[in-house]
């Protein structure tokens, strides 16, 4: 649950350039920018997610490679907002997640299909482009105790 105060006062915004993935940058910029002292993780579920196997992402086995472009730019939008307000080491940790998630993705038996070849290429090429923008993280995160 948010503070619709905390959002007004951090001057948090949804990116209107992700039609999909966005989810990830407006939590995790949220979080980022409150107290720590103020964040509390609770075992209680507030929200209930249904599972529905016709939604969209299960209904489509190929969702999240005919998405990864968005969830590259939600990381992109990400990372450059949290190092413009100075949270360097969870931009590091942001961006190093990503990287074992595109492994994981890179992994699935959808990417490694014959009829998705163009896309997964496509998809490791604008990965390729961020990956080179933000590789000295990874040697930093190494080297930075969470």
């Amino acid at each position: 649950m948010l503070r619709r105060q905390h959002i007004i006062d951090n001057k948090i915004r949804w990116q209107k350039e992700l039609l999909t993935h966005d989810s990830r940058y407006f939590l995790a910029l949220c979080e980022c920018c409150a107290p720590k002292d103020r964040v509390i993780y609770s075992n209680e579920p507030y929200y209930m997610w249904r599972y529905n196997r016709k939604s969209t992402t299960r209904s489509n086995a190929d969702y999240l490679l005919q998405t990864f472009d968005y969830l590259t730019l939600s990381i992109v939008f990400l990372v450059e907002e949290l190092l413009r307000r100075g949270f360097v080491v969870e931009a590091e940790r942001t961006f190093v997640s990503f990287v074992y998630l595109v492994y994981f993705y890179y992994n699935c038996e959808e990417w490694g299909l014959e009829k998705n070849k163009e896309m997964v290429n496509n998809s490791m090429k604008s990965f390729a482009i961020v990956y080179k923008k933000y590789h000295s993280f990874i040697d930093t995160s190494s080297q930075t105790k969470y």
